[in-house]
């Protein structure tokens, strides 16, 4: 009787072992789909920079990812992907794409953060050591690198939410800047700008984006600045472009922006410098007012010469985003 006991027990044996393995959901994979950019003198003659605003302008780059799962909900530890590195997601024949693809654990916790532009980022070794889904750490300097970053966080609990597509909404993480001059309603005939730059800027910082250390929730981002320049051309541009009293110039090329780090901009500390050509080498500058720059906001300067006079205001609107919805089938 016994011996019939232990042939039945091997027999089940198996099965109690299958059984208490997690396994993963059959045949559902990770997919991603979406709807819709020290420093002595810093030379972008002629440059500007293009604002990110539609889904087709984020596709036309690659994407990064970094994925980890939890069993508990408390400690997010384990890979999602293959590798602790971001994975990199590109787009082509209508769809996100990646390999090797990974499989959702239903009973598992997920979190997912994402940063773009991929190939700038990478290239430009920007990623600090030990980022991952939890907490992305990148440094970037304004003028240097002049691209649009945007960042996502996501997260899922497929038990109760399913394992359809994951949504990772793009943010602006950067503000941008732009600068427009023309000659006081009072003031006739034509005259060029020929050159423009900026002096007084953190150029230098370090986003922290998720827990930090700090009361940062998983979704939250702050830059903490690394680098004020003082005395450096920041953003210089030159070239010709032609303003009066009805037609203002604006001073970049592309979309007429630059890309800043977010920051308080004290007053008396900053000032926007340019030269003409009717006043040859004769500098005109500009203090600007003490102000906050935000991520996500777009900063236009409107410069207004009248005489020897410069006044300056500024209008602030919300940067039109890019709401990508991608999903991420595990």
């Amino acid at each position: 009787m016994v011996k019939m006991f232990k042939y039945v027990l091997l027999a089940f044996l198996p099965i109690l072992i299958a059984c208490s393995k997690e396994e993963p959901a059959q045949d559902i994979i990770i997919d991603f789909s979406g709807n819709n950019n020290v420093l002595n003198e810093i030379v972008k003659a002629g440059a500007g920079s293009s604002m990110v605003n539609t889904d087709a302008e984020l596709q036309g780059k690659s994407f990064g990812v970094y994925g980890l799962r939890s069993g508990t909900n408390s400690s997010y530890t384990i890979p999602v992907f293959e590798t602790h590195s971001a994975k990199q997601v590109s787009y082509g024949g209508g769809a996100w794409s990646y390999t090797p693809k990974a499989k959702w654990v239903r009973s598992n916790y997920y979190r997912f953060r994402a940063f773009w532009p991929y190939e700038n980022i990478v290239e430009d070794d920007l990623i600090n050591s030990g980022s991952d889904a939890n907490l992305l750490s990148l440094s970037y300097s304004s003028g240097v690198h002049n691209y649009d970053l945007q960042i996502a966080y996501a997260k899922r609990y497929p038990v109760e939410e399913g394992v359809g597509t994951v949504e990772l909404a793009f943010k602006h993480a950067l503000s941008a800047i732009k600068f427009n001059v023309k000659f006081h309603e009072s003031e006739d005939g034509d005259d060029n700008i020929t050159s423009f730059y900026i002096t007084g800027l953190t150029i230098v910082g370090t986003l922290m984006y998720g827990e930090d250390g700090t009361n940062a929730t998983p979704a939250d981002f702050r830059w903490i600045s690394i680098y004020k320049d003082s005395d450096t051309k920041l953003f210089l541009w030159e070239g010709s472009k032609q303003f009066n009293k009805t037609d203002a110039a604006t001073v970049f090329d592309n979309d007429g922006v630059v890309f800043a780090i977010p920051q308080e901009i004290a007053g008396g500390a900053t000032t926007f410098n340019f030269t003409t050509t009717k006043g040859g080498s004769a500098l005109h500058s500009a203090t600007v007012p003490a102000t906050t720059w935000e991520a996500g906001k777009l900063y236009t300067y409107n410069i207004v010469i009248k005489g020897a006079s410069i006044s300056l205001n500024v209008d602030i609107a919300d940067w039109t985003g890019v709401d990508s919805n991608i999903d991420i089938n595990l």
